[in-house]
């Protein structure tokens, strides 16, 4: 496995931390009764035509480590890149001959990716903080461990993280990174130098691949949003849906975008054509509710038949899905508030802690809020909570 294709692995980690997307994960797959039973074929990717590999959808039989960690890498981008979770089993079963092999820094990189992806987060960041012991250099484990450190709420070890990958080679990533801390403490005056420093470099230089710069695109969007520049963070999300007009992350990070803005037509046009993923599907319910109530019954109807599936599986997974559509949707604020804290305890990303503090306000818990305040002022986190919030009409 190349460097470079690594370093796209890394990117591509690190997108799960920046944008809100609900995530369908099946935990405990269902189970046929006879071997020749069909369920589901899996849907065949753009991303595989014109190459020299014909990557097949059968159980994948791997003659080596090498060429097992590129086929891995192709199953993780396509699970990122067209929110298709199933393709992170096929990684999986890729690299199991060498799961355990933790001499195999490369193995135990991907294992860290499809552990976070299982939210996983402590056991992910347990595997990076070995192959860290063992190759301290390695930037692609120490820019995916701030990931993860993003995730946890460890603020502190995230900035560690980030100073590493300055010193081994100051970059793009390497400010992008930095630009995380500075929007969840709300540094202005960092925001906006960081802001300016990715502006000027983001288009200059060439040895950024298309899932670096959307990546940065999406960061940039949020400094840009979060400094009240809500313009610029537009132009970001709309310069990132160039690059892949096709990619759900971005779609999404640029719904949401309409979706605090109170835009909500625009948000329900850019995911039309994507109900079959719940990620999309919750927001088209919440934004067709604010312009048509026979096309936001239709698509509920849809949303209540992907909500019994998920709530067969494991709960912990979709937490985050669950509060949503409890505050947002079904308007059960007390059932909001259980889902939420949970969310939060598990994972506190900027979506997250905004999700637990709506909850709050709008349970005007008392015992929450110290709980929220308290960790806030330990942590340092000082995002305006209210900016990071969806509109609501009067």
């Amino acid at each position: 496995m190349t460097k470079n294709k690594f370093h796209h692995v890394v990117i591509l980690l690190t997108l799960f931390v920046n944008c809100f997307v609900l995530n369908v994960a099946f935990s405990q797959p269902f189970v046929p009764a006879a071997d020749d039973e069909v369920v589901e074929v899996l849907p065949v990717y753009q991303i595989f035509r014109g190459t020299k590999k014909v990557i097949k959808q059968e159980a994948p039989n791997p003659k080596s480590v090498t060429e097992s960690l590129e086929v891995a890498f192709q199953y993780i981008e396509i699970a990122r890149k067209y929110n298709e979770p199933r393709y992170y089993g096929l990684a999986e079963s890729v690299i199991s001959p060498w799961w355990g092999d933790e001499s195999d820094l490369d193995v135990q990189l991907i294992k860290a990716i499809i552990l976070q992806f299982n939210h996983q987060f402590i056991e992910a960041k347990q595997v990076l903080d070995k192959v860290l012991v063992k190759k301290p250099s390695y930037q692609q484990a120490i820019l995916s461990r701030s990931s993860i450190n993003l995730v946890l709420g460890k603020y502190n070890e995230v900035e560690s993280d980030c100073k590493k990958i300055d010193v081994i080679q100051q970059s793009l990533i390497s400010l992008a990174c930095f630009a995380q801390i500075s929007i969840v403490q709300n540094d202005k005056y960092k925001m906006k130098t960081l802001s300016k420093k990715i502006d000027s470099i983001l288009f200059l230089q060439n040895n950024y691949n298309d899932e670096e710069k959307q990546w940065v695109l999406h960061i940039l969007s949020d400094l840009k949003y979060f400094d009240n520049d809500k313009k610029s963070s537009r132009e970001a999300l709309k310069n990132a849906l160039e690059i892949d007009e096709y990619s759900l992350d971005s779609r999404l990070k640029f719904a949401d975008y309409f979706l605090y803005q109170g835009e909500f037509q625009m948000a329900f046009d850019l995911l039309s054509d994507f109900q079959n993923h719940v990620s999309a599907l919750i927001r088209l319910v919440y934004a067709s509710s604010h312009f048509s109530s026979k096309i936001h019954n239709q698509l509920l109807v849809k949303l209540n038949l992907q909500v019994d599936e998920l709530k067969r599986r494991d709960i912990k997974m979709h937490l985050r899905e669950f509060a949503f559509i409890s505050l947002y949707i079904d308007k059960d604020y007390e059932l909001g508030l259980k889902y939420a804290s949970e969310n939060w305890l598990l994972q506190k990303e900027i979506v997250d802690v905004a999700l637990y503090w709506y909850a709050i306000e709008k349970n005007n818990s008392q015992y929450h809020r110290a709980k929220l305040n308290d960790w806030k002022s330990k942590e340092n986190f000082n995002v305006d909570l209210q900016v990071a919030m969806y509109y609501e009409s009067p």
